[in-house]
């Protein structure tokens, strides 16, 4: 959300990035999974029969949907990922957003994933393929080779909170990322109470997510540049 100001905020400091009002996502939309310890990234223990539908929330307001579906393929699947997200003020939309991704695994492994953005009119493609054991990513700045045990930002699945570092699926920039476990929480998020394992996060987004007991996303908070971001189950 680059260059978009929230009505009644200030020039200095207050204006709303994409950071601001997809903090999870990253969420972006959904994520490169990785175990500790490997050079690729690795599948989820259980991929979930249904798809994954999530209410975003900027500022306590209902402002979009988060939805990741799992399709089978032979020793593997396709997750298909799109997130939207729309902010009115008065009788105009002040801002769009839509992010559309796609991860292809076979065999417990990542082999390819794609997310192409439109961010407020702005359309941006970032895309990665496995070369051994790197994952070669095209961006808006051209072409790296990054570790294979690198992961983009969607935390769908809980082998996100393995990861140290992240390709952020809109720049493509190779980031750090540092999880610390806070346990077992109840919290309010976005007019509900959450009950799950939590952990902050600390990274290009900085927040805290709630996960099930089946190590899936239950719901995220968010807060940049002083709007607060939330997502949680539908």
């Amino acid at each position: 959300m680059r260059g978009f100001r929230a009505p009644g905020s200030s020039r200095a400091g207050g204006g709303m990035t994409r950071r601001s009002a997809l903090g999870m996502i990253a969420a972006g939309g959904s994520g490169v999974l990785l175990a500790p310890g490997r050079l690729w990234a690795a599948a989820p223990a259980a991929v979930p029969p249904a798809p994954l539908k999530y209410l975003v929330f900027v500022d306590g307001t209902h402002s979009g949907s988060y939805h990741v579906e799992f399709v089978p393929r032979a020793e593997g699947f396709t997750a298909v990922s799109a997130m939207s997200i729309r902010i009115d003020f008065a009788f105009f939309t002040a801002y769009r957003y839509q992010q559309d991704g796609q991860e292809d695994w076979h065999n417990g492994r990542l082999e390819g994933f794609e997310y192409l953005t439109n961010d407020n009119g702005q359309a941006i493609l970032v895309s990665g393929s496995r070369v051994g054991d790197t994952l070669v990513v095209n961006g808006p700045n051209g072409r790296a080779t990054v570790p294979g045990d690198a992961m983009s930002s969607g935390f769908w699945n809980a082998g996100i909170l393995a990861c140290k570092h992240l390709v952020d699926p809109q720049t493509a920039a190779l980031v750090p990322l540092a999880v610390h476990k806070l346990g077992a929480t109840t919290a309010e998020i976005a007019n509900r109470s959450i009950h799950g394992v939590a952990y902050a996060l600390q990274t290009f987004l900085n927040g805290t997510v709630w996960f099930d007991g089946h190590n899936h996303l239950l719901a995220s908070s968010f807060t940049q540049e002083g709007h607060k971001v939330e997502l949680r189950r539908a």
